[in-house]
């Protein structure tokens, strides 16, 4: 197989670009949880104003807001904790985007008869 610089460079790109696209699909749903976040904590907000603490609540008021409450809680408690196991993740890609400019500089030097023994040899181990 005879693959030049140019084709892996173009592959190269193409895996960044495919990495970029699920960045951006991720930073939408973000930024659609942010505003339905920022909704609730108005409500939450004027619903304080409208009663104090010695109102008495209907049942299904008091269980409306025990849910809520309580969903939210669920959903911080899985995104710390989601968080703390994905600090490495984020370290892995900081150091995948290290080996690809690494890579990018070992092609970049290689001569043609470097790079095509190169590529036989990967084959040869697959």
């Amino acid at each position: 197989m005879n693959i030049d610089k140019l084709q892996i460079i173009k592959l190269i790109k193409e895996e960044l670009d495919s990495f970029e696209l699920e960045t951006e699909i991720q930073e939408r749903e973000g930024s659609m949880a942010r505003s339905q976040l920022y909704k609730l904590a108005k409500y939450s907000q004027e619903l304080l104003q409208m009663f104090d603490d010695q109102t008495d609540l209907e049942e299904w008021v008091e269980s409306k807001i025990t849910k809520a409450a309580d969903y939210i809680g669920s959903v911080k408690h899985y995104l710390e904790s989601d968080n703390a196991r994905s600090a490495g993740a984020l370290e892995e890609a900081i150091d995948r985007e290290k080996l690809v400019q690494l890579a990018m500089g070992i092609i970049n030097n290689m001569d043609d008869s470097d790079l095509e023994e190169f590529i036989n040899d990967s084959e040869n181990r697959k």
